[in-house]
Protein backbone atom coordinates (compact mmCIF):
# COMPACT_ATOMS: atom_id res chain seq x y z
CA UNK A 1 0.00 0.00 0.00
CA UNK A 2 1.53 3.37 -1.03
CA UNK A 3 1.57 6.34 1.56
CA UNK A 4 1.39 10.30 1.34
CA UNK A 5 4.78 10.49 3.11
CA UNK A 6 8.21 8.90 3.32
CA UNK A 7 8.10 5.28 5.44
CA UNK A 8 4.13 5.73 5.92
CA UNK A 9 4.61 7.62 9.15
CA UNK A 10 1.96 10.09 9.87
CA UNK A 11 1.62 12.42 13.35
CA UNK A 12 -1.11 10.66 15.83
CA UNK A 13 -3.19 13.51 16.81
CA UNK A 14 -4.58 13.21 20.25
CA UNK A 15 -8.46 13.27 19.98
CA UNK A 16 -9.17 17.29 20.96
CA UNK A 17 -11.13 18.43 24.21
CA UNK A 18 -14.47 19.59 22.90
CA UNK A 19 -14.93 21.89 25.92
CA UNK A 20 -11.87 24.01 24.40
CA UNK A 21 -14.34 25.05 21.57
CA UNK A 22 -17.61 25.73 23.03
CA UNK A 23 -19.80 28.33 24.48
CA UNK A 24 -21.01 28.34 27.94
CA UNK A 25 -24.76 27.44 27.29
CA UNK A 26 -25.40 30.29 30.35
CA UNK A 27 -23.25 33.24 29.49
CA UNK A 28 -21.61 32.33 26.51
CA UNK A 29 -17.97 32.37 27.72
CA UNK A 30 -15.33 29.81 26.85
CA UNK A 31 -16.47 26.20 28.43
CA UNK A 32 -13.69 24.73 30.89
CA UNK A 33 -16.28 21.40 31.89
CA UNK A 34 -18.47 19.29 30.59
CA UNK A 35 -20.98 18.63 32.90
CA UNK A 36 -23.08 15.30 32.28
CA UNK A 37 -23.81 14.73 28.62
CA UNK A 38 -23.60 17.70 26.49
CA UNK A 39 -23.71 21.02 29.24
CA UNK A 40 -20.31 22.58 28.53
CA UNK A 41 -20.26 26.23 31.34
CA UNK A 42 -17.39 28.52 32.33
CA UNK A 43 -16.06 27.92 35.75
CA UNK A 44 -17.62 30.43 36.99
CA UNK A 45 -21.58 28.69 35.71
CA UNK A 46 -20.30 25.66 37.19
CA UNK A 47 -19.85 26.36 40.49
CA UNK A 48 -22.89 28.40 40.44
CA UNK A 49 -24.34 25.49 38.90
CA UNK A 50 -23.15 22.78 41.27
CA UNK A 51 -23.90 25.25 44.55
CA UNK A 52 -27.34 25.56 43.48
CA UNK A 53 -27.90 21.82 43.19
CA UNK A 54 -27.12 21.33 46.72
CA UNK A 55 -28.96 23.71 47.66
CA UNK A 56 -32.02 23.16 46.08
CA UNK A 57 -31.63 19.79 47.50
CA UNK A 58 -32.04 20.88 50.75
CA UNK A 59 -34.62 22.85 50.25
CA UNK A 60 -37.11 21.55 48.15
CA UNK A 61 -37.92 18.84 50.86
CA UNK A 62 -37.50 21.37 53.93
CA UNK A 63 -35.24 18.99 55.70
CA UNK A 64 -34.09 21.28 58.42
CA UNK A 65 -36.01 22.98 60.97
CA UNK A 66 -34.64 26.72 62.08
CA UNK A 67 -31.47 26.25 64.55
CA UNK A 68 -31.99 22.95 63.97
CA UNK A 69 -28.53 20.93 64.90
CA UNK A 70 -27.46 18.45 62.21
CA UNK A 71 -24.17 16.31 62.30
CA UNK A 72 -21.23 16.29 59.41
CA UNK A 73 -19.01 13.06 59.32
CA UNK A 74 -15.74 14.67 58.09
CA UNK A 75 -13.72 12.21 56.67
CA UNK A 76 -11.60 14.36 54.52
CA UNK A 77 -12.23 12.81 51.29
CA UNK A 78 -13.41 14.39 48.01
CA UNK A 79 -17.26 14.57 48.34
CA UNK A 80 -16.51 15.34 52.18
CA UNK A 81 -13.96 18.17 51.42
CA UNK A 82 -16.61 19.39 48.85
CA UNK A 83 -19.78 19.59 51.37
CA UNK A 84 -17.49 20.64 54.17
CA UNK A 85 -16.99 24.40 51.89
CA UNK A 86 -20.62 24.45 50.49
CA UNK A 87 -22.07 24.52 54.46
CA UNK A 88 -19.34 27.03 54.56
CA UNK A 89 -20.55 29.24 51.90
CA UNK A 90 -24.21 28.13 53.05
CA UNK A 91 -23.83 30.55 56.37
CA UNK A 92 -21.37 32.92 54.92
CA UNK A 93 -21.80 36.80 54.43
CA UNK A 94 -21.84 36.66 50.29
CA UNK A 95 -24.95 33.58 50.66
CA UNK A 96 -28.34 35.00 49.52
CA UNK A 97 -29.95 33.01 51.38
CA UNK A 98 -28.52 31.44 54.32
CA UNK A 99 -28.59 27.65 56.11
CA UNK A 100 -31.01 28.13 59.16
CA UNK A 101 -29.54 25.23 60.69
CA UNK A 102 -26.79 24.89 63.02
CA UNK A 103 -23.62 22.19 61.62
CA UNK A 104 -21.37 20.19 64.42
CA UNK A 105 -18.62 18.22 62.51
CA UNK A 106 -16.82 14.77 63.94
CA UNK A 107 -14.07 13.08 62.25
CA UNK A 108 -13.66 9.57 62.78
CA UNK A 109 -9.75 8.28 61.98
CA UNK A 110 -9.55 4.89 60.16
CA UNK A 111 -6.97 5.77 58.32
CA UNK A 112 -4.27 4.23 60.34
CA UNK A 113 -5.03 2.09 62.15
CA UNK A 114 -4.31 -0.78 59.39
CA UNK A 115 -0.48 0.84 59.21
CA UNK A 116 1.76 -1.80 60.44
CA UNK A 117 4.39 0.44 60.81
CA UNK A 118 2.94 3.94 61.79
CA UNK A 119 3.19 5.35 65.20
CA UNK A 120 1.00 6.48 67.71
CA UNK A 121 2.30 10.55 67.32
CA UNK A 122 2.24 9.85 63.03
CA UNK A 123 -1.39 9.05 63.74
CA UNK A 124 -1.91 12.73 65.84
CA UNK A 125 0.07 14.38 62.99
CA UNK A 126 -2.03 13.17 60.46
CA UNK A 127 -5.47 14.24 62.70
CA UNK A 128 -3.59 17.86 63.22
CA UNK A 129 -3.26 18.14 59.48
CA UNK A 130 -7.00 16.90 58.83
CA UNK A 131 -7.75 19.65 61.55
CA UNK A 132 -5.65 22.71 60.09
CA UNK A 133 -7.38 22.05 56.96
CA UNK A 134 -11.06 22.39 58.53
CA UNK A 135 -10.01 25.38 61.02
CA UNK A 136 -11.51 27.99 57.45
CA UNK A 137 -15.13 26.78 57.97
CA UNK A 138 -15.34 28.14 61.42
CA UNK A 139 -17.26 24.51 62.47
CA UNK A 140 -17.71 22.66 65.77
CA UNK A 141 -15.53 20.06 65.13
CA UNK A 142 -15.46 16.52 67.54
CA UNK A 143 -12.90 13.76 66.88
CA UNK A 144 -12.89 9.98 67.31
CA UNK A 145 -10.54 6.90 66.66
CA UNK A 146 -12.71 3.77 64.53
CA UNK A 147 -11.36 1.25 67.28
CA UNK A 148 -14.00 3.27 69.74
CA UNK A 149 -16.99 0.84 68.13
CA UNK A 150 -15.86 -1.40 70.70
CA UNK A 151 -15.59 0.95 73.82
CA UNK A 152 -18.84 0.37 75.84
CA UNK A 153 -18.50 3.63 77.45
CA UNK A 154 -20.42 6.84 76.13
CA UNK A 155 -16.29 8.35 76.16
CA UNK A 156 -16.17 7.68 72.62
CA UNK A 157 -15.55 11.66 71.04
CA UNK A 158 -13.69 14.42 72.34
CA UNK A 159 -13.55 17.90 70.99
CA UNK A 160 -9.54 17.97 70.94
CA UNK A 161 -7.13 15.28 69.67
CA UNK A 162 -5.22 14.94 72.55
CA UNK A 163 -7.67 13.74 74.89
CA UNK A 164 -8.21 11.07 72.99
CA UNK A 165 -7.39 7.49 73.88
CA UNK A 166 -5.00 6.04 71.79
CA UNK A 167 -4.62 2.33 73.26
CA UNK A 168 -2.94 0.45 71.21
CA UNK A 169 -4.92 -2.78 72.83
CA UNK A 170 -8.25 -1.06 71.69
CA UNK A 171 -6.12 -1.41 68.38
CA UNK A 172 -5.51 -5.13 68.63
CA UNK A 173 -8.99 -5.61 69.61
CA UNK A 174 -10.52 -4.15 66.59
CA UNK A 175 -7.37 -5.14 64.49
CA UNK A 176 -8.26 -8.79 65.16
CA UNK A 177 -12.35 -8.48 64.75
CA UNK A 178 -11.71 -7.28 61.29
CA UNK A 179 -8.87 -9.79 60.35
CA UNK A 180 -11.01 -12.50 61.11
CA UNK A 181 -13.23 -12.39 57.83
CA UNK A 182 -12.28 -14.80 55.86
CA UNK A 183 -12.43 -12.48 52.80
CA UNK A 184 -11.68 -8.95 51.88
CA UNK A 185 -15.42 -7.86 50.78
CA UNK A 186 -16.65 -9.21 54.47
CA UNK A 187 -13.49 -7.08 55.58
CA UNK A 188 -14.61 -3.84 54.02
CA UNK A 189 -18.72 -4.57 54.60
CA UNK A 190 -17.99 -4.90 58.10
CA UNK A 191 -15.45 -2.09 58.26
CA UNK A 192 -18.42 -0.01 56.98
CA UNK A 193 -20.71 -0.56 59.27
CA UNK A 194 -18.87 -0.74 62.06
CA UNK A 195 -17.97 2.96 61.15
CA UNK A 196 -21.71 4.18 60.30
CA UNK A 197 -22.33 2.24 64.45
CA UNK A 198 -20.14 4.47 65.93
CA UNK A 199 -21.27 7.71 63.67
CA UNK A 200 -25.19 6.84 65.16
CA UNK A 201 -23.73 6.68 68.80
CA UNK A 202 -21.81 9.75 68.30
CA UNK A 203 -24.99 11.63 67.28
CA UNK A 204 -26.97 9.85 70.03
CA UNK A 205 -24.09 11.02 72.56
CA UNK A 206 -24.35 14.54 71.45
CA UNK A 207 -27.90 14.51 71.30
CA UNK A 208 -28.30 15.17 67.92
CA UNK A 209 -30.89 13.52 65.58
CA UNK A 210 -30.02 14.05 62.03
CA UNK A 211 -26.59 13.32 60.06
CA UNK A 212 -25.93 14.21 56.49
CA UNK A 213 -23.38 12.42 54.75
CA UNK A 214 -21.45 13.33 51.78
CA UNK A 215 -22.51 10.66 49.54
CA UNK A 216 -22.42 11.32 45.00
CA UNK A 217 -24.69 10.01 42.89
CA UNK A 218 -21.92 7.98 41.73
CA UNK A 219 -21.16 6.23 44.90
CA UNK A 220 -25.11 5.46 45.57
CA UNK A 221 -24.93 4.03 42.01
CA UNK A 222 -22.18 1.90 43.12
CA UNK A 223 -23.38 0.94 46.26
CA UNK A 224 -26.50 -0.12 44.61
CA UNK A 225 -25.38 -2.62 42.33
CA UNK A 226 -23.11 -4.23 45.18
CA UNK A 227 -25.77 -4.26 47.68
CA UNK A 228 -27.87 -6.21 45.15
CA UNK A 229 -24.90 -8.54 44.91
CA UNK A 230 -24.49 -8.88 48.93
CA UNK A 231 -28.16 -9.82 49.18
CA UNK A 232 -29.32 -6.29 50.40
CA UNK A 233 -32.06 -5.88 47.57
CA UNK A 234 -34.74 -4.97 49.99
CA UNK A 235 -32.72 -2.14 51.38
CA UNK A 236 -31.82 -0.43 48.10
CA UNK A 237 -34.70 2.51 48.13
CA UNK A 238 -34.21 3.03 51.87
CA UNK A 239 -30.15 3.33 51.35
CA UNK A 240 -30.09 5.61 47.99
CA UNK A 241 -32.93 8.05 49.39
CA UNK A 242 -32.67 11.65 50.24
CA UNK A 243 -33.64 11.14 53.45
CA UNK A 244 -33.37 8.04 55.44
CA UNK A 245 -35.12 7.05 58.96
CA UNK A 246 -33.85 4.58 60.96
CA UNK A 247 -35.65 2.49 64.71
CA UNK A 248 -33.62 4.64 67.10
CA UNK A 249 -34.81 7.60 65.84
CA UNK A 250 -31.85 8.94 63.42
CA UNK A 251 -32.19 10.68 60.27
CA UNK A 252 -29.84 10.44 57.39
CA UNK A 253 -29.75 12.82 54.78
CA UNK A 254 -27.69 12.71 51.86
CA UNK A 255 -27.82 16.53 49.82
CA UNK A 256 -24.78 15.14 47.38
CA UNK A 257 -27.13 12.35 45.42
CA UNK A 258 -27.88 14.43 42.55
CA UNK A 259 -24.08 15.42 41.96
CA UNK A 260 -21.95 12.64 40.26
CA UNK A 261 -17.77 12.42 41.26
CA UNK A 262 -16.39 13.86 38.50
CA UNK A 263 -18.70 17.45 39.23
CA UNK A 264 -17.12 16.94 42.94
CA UNK A 265 -13.92 16.59 41.56
CA UNK A 266 -14.19 20.08 39.45
CA UNK A 267 -15.63 21.43 42.00
CA UNK A 268 -13.10 21.53 44.22
CA UNK A 269 -10.31 21.74 41.77
CA UNK A 270 -12.42 25.61 40.78
CA UNK A 271 -12.48 26.43 44.89
CA UNK A 272 -9.20 25.83 44.99
CA UNK A 273 -9.78 23.01 48.03
CA UNK A 274 -8.82 19.69 46.13
CA UNK A 275 -5.08 19.92 48.83
CA UNK A 276 -7.44 19.65 51.52
CA UNK A 277 -8.61 15.92 50.65
CA UNK A 278 -6.41 13.71 52.89
CA UNK A 279 -8.19 10.67 53.02
CA UNK A 280 -6.95 7.57 51.54
CA UNK A 281 -9.43 5.27 48.64
CA UNK A 282 -9.28 2.59 51.42
CA UNK A 283 -8.66 1.83 54.96
CA UNK A 284 -7.50 -1.77 54.09
CA UNK A 285 -5.71 -1.09 51.11
CA UNK A 286 -7.68 -3.09 48.60
CA UNK A 287 -6.50 -4.33 44.76
CA UNK A 288 -8.60 -2.97 42.59
CA UNK A 289 -10.48 -6.61 41.54
CA UNK A 290 -10.15 -7.56 45.76
CA UNK A 291 -13.66 -6.70 46.82
CA UNK A 292 -17.38 -6.70 44.84
CA UNK A 293 -17.32 -3.39 45.73
CA UNK A 294 -14.04 -2.51 43.76
CA UNK A 295 -14.82 -4.86 41.27
CA UNK A 296 -18.57 -2.91 40.96
CA UNK A 297 -16.23 0.60 40.96
CA UNK A 298 -14.30 -0.76 38.03
CA UNK A 299 -17.42 -1.74 36.01
CA UNK A 300 -19.33 1.07 36.64
CA UNK A 301 -16.30 4.21 35.73
CA UNK A 302 -15.72 1.64 32.84
CA UNK A 303 -19.03 2.02 31.86
CA UNK A 304 -19.07 5.66 32.30
CA UNK A 305 -16.27 6.73 30.26
CA UNK A 306 -17.75 5.42 27.39
CA UNK A 307 -21.32 6.34 27.77
CA UNK A 308 -21.82 9.11 30.08
CA UNK A 309 -25.75 8.36 30.85
CA UNK A 310 -24.36 5.60 32.75
CA UNK A 311 -24.57 6.68 36.51
CA UNK A 312 -27.71 8.56 36.27
CA UNK A 313 -30.17 5.66 34.44
CA UNK A 314 -28.55 3.62 36.62
CA UNK A 315 -28.94 5.85 39.88
CA UNK A 316 -32.85 6.90 38.70
CA UNK A 317 -33.70 3.15 38.97
CA UNK A 318 -33.75 3.03 42.48
CA UNK A 319 -36.26 6.32 42.95
CA UNK A 320 -38.59 4.13 41.21
CA UNK A 321 -37.99 1.46 43.69
CA UNK A 322 -40.41 1.26 47.05
CA UNK A 323 -39.83 -0.86 50.02
CA UNK A 324 -42.01 -4.02 50.73
CA UNK A 325 -44.92 -3.44 53.34
CA UNK A 326 -43.71 -6.64 54.42
CA UNK A 327 -40.37 -4.75 56.17
CA UNK A 328 -41.16 -3.64 59.92
CA UNK A 329 -38.92 -0.49 60.89
CA UNK A 330 -39.36 -1.66 64.26
CA UNK A 331 -37.69 -4.87 63.95
CA UNK A 332 -33.80 -3.25 62.92
CA UNK A 333 -30.85 -5.46 61.75
CA UNK A 334 -28.47 -4.87 65.27
CA UNK A 335 -25.29 -4.20 62.51
CA UNK A 336 -27.07 -1.47 59.86
CA UNK A 337 -29.75 -0.45 61.82
CA UNK A 338 -32.05 -1.51 58.97
CA UNK A 339 -35.68 -3.24 58.87
CA UNK A 340 -34.66 -7.11 58.89
CA UNK A 341 -35.64 -9.17 55.85
CA UNK A 342 -35.16 -12.79 57.40
CA UNK A 343 -38.62 -12.79 59.21
CA UNK A 344 -40.62 -15.95 58.47
CA UNK A 345 -43.06 -13.94 56.08
CA UNK A 346 -40.32 -11.97 53.85
CA UNK A 347 -37.78 -14.91 53.35
CA UNK A 348 -40.39 -17.58 53.01
CA UNK A 349 -39.59 -18.17 49.19
CA UNK A 350 -35.93 -17.39 49.80
CA UNK A 351 -33.58 -20.34 48.82
CA UNK A 352 -30.43 -18.35 49.81
CA UNK A 353 -31.69 -17.68 53.25
CA UNK A 354 -32.86 -21.06 54.12
CA UNK A 355 -30.03 -22.60 52.42
CA UNK A 356 -27.93 -20.26 55.41
CA UNK A 357 -30.54 -21.46 58.40
CA UNK A 358 -29.87 -24.85 57.31
CA UNK A 359 -26.07 -25.15 57.16
CA UNK A 360 -26.52 -23.18 60.78
CA UNK A 361 -28.92 -26.28 61.98
CA UNK A 362 -27.03 -29.61 60.99
CA UNK A 363 -23.41 -28.21 61.78
CA UNK A 364 -22.20 -29.13 65.72
CA UNK A 365 -24.20 -27.00 68.25
CA UNK A 366 -21.29 -26.25 70.64
CA UNK A 367 -20.56 -22.69 72.64
CA UNK A 368 -19.38 -21.35 69.43
CA UNK A 369 -22.11 -22.43 67.22
CA UNK A 370 -24.49 -21.40 69.77
CA UNK A 371 -23.65 -17.66 70.31
CA UNK A 372 -23.20 -17.55 66.13
CA UNK A 373 -27.32 -18.72 65.69
CA UNK A 374 -27.84 -16.38 68.32
CA UNK A 375 -26.54 -13.77 66.66
CA UNK A 376 -27.30 -14.17 63.10
CA UNK A 377 -30.62 -14.40 63.60
CA UNK A 378 -30.60 -10.80 65.18
CA UNK A 379 -29.66 -9.29 61.63
CA UNK A 380 -30.54 -8.88 58.26
CA UNK A 381 -29.53 -11.37 55.40
CA UNK A 382 -26.92 -9.44 54.00
CA UNK A 383 -25.40 -8.66 57.19
CA UNK A 384 -25.60 -12.80 58.39
CA UNK A 385 -23.36 -13.48 55.37
CA UNK A 386 -20.92 -10.61 56.85
CA UNK A 387 -20.79 -12.31 60.00
CA UNK A 388 -20.72 -15.80 59.05
CA UNK A 389 -17.25 -14.61 57.94
CA UNK A 390 -16.27 -13.66 60.90
CA UNK A 391 -13.89 -16.07 63.04
CA UNK A 392 -15.17 -15.22 66.22
CA UNK A 393 -18.32 -13.14 67.53
CA UNK A 394 -16.75 -12.71 70.99
CA UNK A 395 -14.92 -9.47 69.49
CA UNK A 396 -18.12 -7.83 68.51
CA UNK A 397 -18.61 -4.89 70.38
CA UNK A 398 -20.16 -5.04 73.35
CA UNK A 399 -22.98 -2.76 72.67
CA UNK A 400 -24.10 -4.87 69.96
CA UNK A 401 -24.24 -7.93 71.92
CA UNK A 402 -26.15 -6.25 74.79
CA UNK A 403 -29.03 -5.27 72.41
CA UNK A 404 -29.16 -8.67 70.77
CA UNK A 405 -29.98 -9.99 74.41
CA UNK A 406 -31.97 -6.72 75.28
CA UNK A 407 -34.22 -7.59 72.14
CA UNK A 408 -34.40 -10.94 73.23
CA UNK A 409 -35.38 -10.60 76.63
CA UNK A 410 -38.38 -8.57 75.80
CA UNK A 411 -39.15 -10.71 73.08
CA UNK A 412 -39.55 -13.67 76.05
CA UNK A 413 -41.74 -11.53 78.22
CA UNK A 414 -44.52 -10.17 75.55
CA UNK A 415 -44.36 -14.04 74.02
CA UNK A 416 -47.73 -15.54 76.04
CA UNK A 417 -49.69 -11.94 74.69
CA UNK A 418 -48.38 -13.04 70.80
CA UNK A 419 -50.85 -13.98 68.41
CA UNK A 420 -49.41 -16.50 66.30
CA UNK A 421 -50.28 -16.41 62.49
Amino acid sequence: MCSNNEGGLTKFEPKPDLALFRKCLKCDKNSVVVTRINDAMCKECFVEYFTHKFRATIGKSKLFDKDEVVMFPYSSSDSSVAMLHLLFKGVGEEAKKKFTFKTICVYIEDNYVFESNSSTHERITFMENVKKSVEYSGFKFYYSLIENCLEPSKNIVSDEIAKLNLNNENKEKFLNLINSCKNQTSKEELLKRLKTQLINRIAIELKIKKIIFPVSCTNLTIDMLTNVALGKGAHLSIETSLEEKLSNGLVYVRPLRELTSKEIAFYNRYNNIDSNIMAKSSSLKNLPNSTIYRLTEKFINSLQNEYPTTVPTIFRTSDKLTPTDELCPEDSCMLCELPVDTIKKISANSSAINDLEYSLSISRLDNTAIEKLFVLKSVCYSCSVVLKDVGGHGNLPQTIKDKIKSRDNLKDKIKEFLIED
